[in-house]
């Protein structure tokens, strides 16, 4: 089966079903999660390990109704506007 394997990722006929197979690891799943709050610069996206760029800031789980927890932008993302001369604390650090 080794064989087919390269055949199989050129194939068209395939194509939705690879891509399907690899969006469907963990990495991929948590990656889309966040990518879809806007949150991080991801790369590596079609391989088996996406990363963000060092120092982006991702989701973070939100607690409050334990029986639904729900993946959240962290507070200050959004909120407020850096400035060069007031570098903005970061929240994990204020709590």
């Amino acid at each position: 089966m080794a064989f087919k394997i390269p055949r199989l990722r050129r194939s068209h006929k395939f194509r939705y079903a690879r891509v399907e197979w690899q969006v469907g690891t963990t990495l991929q799943l948590q990656r889309m999660a966040h990518e879809n709050l806007g949150l991080g610069t991801w790369t590596n996206t079609d391989e088996g390990v996406p990363v963000t760029e060092l120092g982006d800031r991702i989701g973070m789980l939100d607690v409050r109704d334990v029986k639904h927890p729900r993946l959240v932008k962290p507070p200050g993302i959004m909120d407020s506007v850096e400035t060069d001369n007031e570098p903005e604390l970061d929240w994990y650090e204020k709590n």
